[in-house]
């Protein structure tokens, strides 16, 4: 005795729905990690750094000042207002964290010029290889 084409396509369906609310839990939790173009950490670190700005997101991060040779912090009190930043990250840094700051840069009124580098960037390939996904 067969399983109907009437069953088959309900366990089709019901395999489509769980597949595809798994994909898009994986999908909000990358997402609250790296946040969109407006709210990624990243931006809002660098956005307030360059307006003078501090909150407790930026509050204990240090920046190099050219001009005076030192390293200020922006609890120093320092309104200065910069243009061109280096953004280095200690560990691994992504395209979507450089893409959005490259969006971030544009956008300003005069545009920014940000430079973005870290220690390790990959690509998906590479980090599937190194996870074992790939043979």
């Amino acid at each position: 005795m067969g399983v109907s084409s009437e069953g088959d396509s309900s366990i089709r369906n019901s395999l489509f729905r769980a597949t595809t609310g798994f994909f898009n839990l994986a999908k909000a939790g990358v997402k609250n990690i790296l946040g969109d173009e407006e709210q990624s950490v990243i931006v809002q670190i660098v956005d307030e750094l360059v307006s003078g700005k501090s909150t407790s997101l930026t509050e204990a991060y240090g920046y190099y000042d050219p001009s005076t040779g030192r390293t200020i912090l922006p609890s120093d009190g320092s309104k200065s207002v910069y243009e061109d930043v280096i953004v280095f990250v200690v560990g691994g840094g992504n395209y979507t964290e450089y893409q959005y700051l490259q969006t971030y840069a544009k956008s300003q009124n005069p545009a920014r010029v940000v430079l973005y580098g870290s220690t390790d960037i990959l690509p998906a390939k590479q980090v599937r290889e190194e996870e074992g996904c790939d043979p």
